[in-house]
């Protein structure tokens, strides 16, 4: 009897002392799982700062790109505007400038040179009182990229020739001399006078890029 009431005391602590046991760890699980609501929390809020800030930095990193790309473009329209005021030299008014510009802003296109050789060639030559087409520059393109001149070099030679300084056009490979009310030329061998006119030269010249540098300006651009 006595054993049976010890047995039944004994029973008794031990489950007292495992509910207490229960107990304990069903109050240390709940402080866990406040710490870990808490750190949750925290690392939460961290993130949202961490997102807050790389927010902040996009917009500035926008607005930076944003502002060097509308920069870029004011530049690139204040040039262009630069460009047609000068065709103002050799056209009569500001719409033609304008004009000027688009045909051979366009023709660049189709050339190795750039569009500031192009610029300068069409106002050298423009000094000369003719207009330059599309097709001349094309042409002294050509003898350019045929003879390892620049363009504005292959310009200058021939709006000197046109005024009457022939001695630039040997850099081409052309010899020109005066014979009287006309101007003998000779280019590979090849002789021929022609009239002492400004046009007689840039007619002649561009015969020159046509029968022997036809292709050189599209194959260095390949």
């Amino acid at each position: 009897m006595a054993i049976a009431k010890s047995l039944t005391l004994l029973m008794k602590l031990k489950t007292d002392d495992f509910q207490s046991g229960i107990k304990g760890a069903e109050r240390q699980a709940d402080r866990s799982a406040r710490n870990i609501e808490r750190s949750g929390e925290k690392a939460k809020k961290s993130w949202q700062d961490v997102g807050t800030a790389v927010t902040s930095l996009k917009g500035i990193f926008a607005g930076f790109v944003t502002a060097a790309f509308f920069k870029q473009v004011a530049d690139v329209v204040a040039g262009n505007e630069k460009v047609i005021s000068s065709f103002r030299a050799i056209t009569d008014n500001a719409e033609q400038a304008r004009a000027v510009f688009d045909t051979f802003n366009n023709l660049s296109r189709e050339l190795p040179q750039s569009f500031d050789e192009i610029q300068q060639s069409v106002l050298t030559l423009g000094k000369s009182g003719i207009m330059p087409t599309t097709d001349l520059i094309k042409d002294l393109s050509n003898i350019a990229a045929g003879t390892g001149k620049s363009l504005t070099e292959v310009s200058q030679a021939v709006y000197s020739a046109t005024a009457g300084q022939l001695r630039g056009l040997q850099a081409l490979g052309i010899q020109a001399e005066k014979s009287g009310d006309k101007i003998k030329v000779s280019f590979k061998g090849s002789v021929t006078e022609i009239a002492n006119t400004k046009q007689a030269m840039l007619d002649y010249v561009s015969s020159i890029s046509k029968s022997d540098f036809a292709g050189a300006a599209e194959s260095q651009m390949q």
